[in-house]
């Protein structure tokens, strides 16, 4: 997760835990922000698109991306 200062837009890269034996286990399996098309003026534009990924309640998200900012 970051601000690209080039788009004016907040990004988030998610990787899925639970596949160990992915051949390209580097790379994020799900992109949000700029490159994707989508631009994401405040970090809490970043909340509804990753719950609607992740299957999380926004809520849950809100407080892990509020803990991580931290």
């Amino acid at each position: 997760m970051g601000w690209d200062e080039g788009t004016d837009s907040w990004w988030a890269q998610l990787w899925c835990n639970d596949l160990p034996d992915d051949r390209v286990a580097d790379a994020p399996h799900v992109g949000i922000g700029p490159l994707y098309g989508q631009y994401i003026s405040e970090v809490s534009g970043l909340v509804p698109l990753i719950a609607v990924t992740t299957g999380e309640t926004p809520d849950r998200i809100d407080q892990l991306l509020a803990n991580s900012m931290r």
